[in-house]
């Protein structure tokens, strides 16, 4: 057995001389390195920091998905703020009347063309001196109408004065407001509604239904067409003449007048 003593003195390494290389083999390193082909996962640093370097820094988000999300809030306020607008718009256009119903007559027919003169003479009167003739009715803003006039008159004896009258209600434009013409002739219509004295309303032989009753002691019976109301009064009679029609005469007269008027339109 060989004896184990300490290693022999080594004198002093000869200097490196120029252009001399490193003997072949494993060089000294100071970290692990990555081998070829070979990467690290996501967020692990690739190498050790050197000393008084910071570690490695990640990479800030991109700003391309917030500028996207910012975009697409813009897009999404823009579009309730133009849906708010629009029904602001629409129901201000109904609030002003602009999307109401469309008239449906223009000007108001001739009054003397609808009424049975015939039968209007005889409720009339035949005497002497009795008239037929046609007047203007317009006495309302946005009305246009006209009146057939039957009567038995001056100084007649006995019977009753027939009115006829027509009356188209017309859109019109008052500021931002649009005074709708069927609007105004439904309430015209019923804002008419002459007295009854309780019994059944009159019904037309085609079925239609107009008011009637009495209006200061005339008989009187009304129909509306969308923006057109027809109407007939049959008044009392005169100081001096004889009635021939007692009140509930004089309304069935109108609704007759009425009813034969109203069917001849169509």
């Amino acid at each position: 057995m060989h004896e184990s003593g300490p290693p022999p003195p080594q004198g002093p390494r000869p200097p490196r001389q120029p252009g001399h290389q490193p003997p072949p083999g494993p060089q000294p390193h100071s970290g692990p390195q990555t081998p070829p082909g070979h990467r690290p996962p996501p967020g692990q640093p690739q190498g050790r920091s050197r000393p008084g370097q910071p570690p490695a820094q990640q990479a800030p988000p991109k700003k391309g998905s917030v500028g996207r999300t910012l975009a697409w809030v813009g897009c999404g306020c823009a579009t309730v703020l133009l849906l708010v607008m629009a029904a602001v718009g629409f129901g201000g256009a109904y609030y002003f009347g602009w999307f109401g119903p469309e008239d449906v007559h223009a000007s108001p027919p001739g009054p003397c063309d609808l009424l049975d003169t015939d039968a209007a003479s005889e409720i009339a009167g035949n005497g002497e001196g009795l008239e037929v003739y046609e007047a203007d009715h317009s006495y309302a803003y946005g009305a246009e109408g006209l009146e057939c006039v039957v009567t038995p008159g001056y100084g007649a004896a006995s019977g009753h004065e027939v009115d006829l009258r027509t009356t188209v209600f017309t859109s019109r434009v008052d500021g931002i407001r649009k005074e709708n013409g069927v609007e105004a002739a439904t309430g015209y219509f019923y804002g008419s509604r002459p007295e009854s004295d309780g019994s059944e309303s009159a019904t037309c032989p085609d079925g239609r239904l107009p008011l009637s009753g009495t209006a200061n002691g005339s008989g009187h019976a009304l129909y509306r067409m969308d923006n057109l109301v027809v109407e007939v009064e049959v008044l009392p009679a005169g100081d001096e003449a004889e009635e021939t029609l007692d009140e509930a005469g004089r309304t069935q007269a109108a609704v007759d007048l009425l009813c034969d008027a109203v069917s001849g339109m169509e």
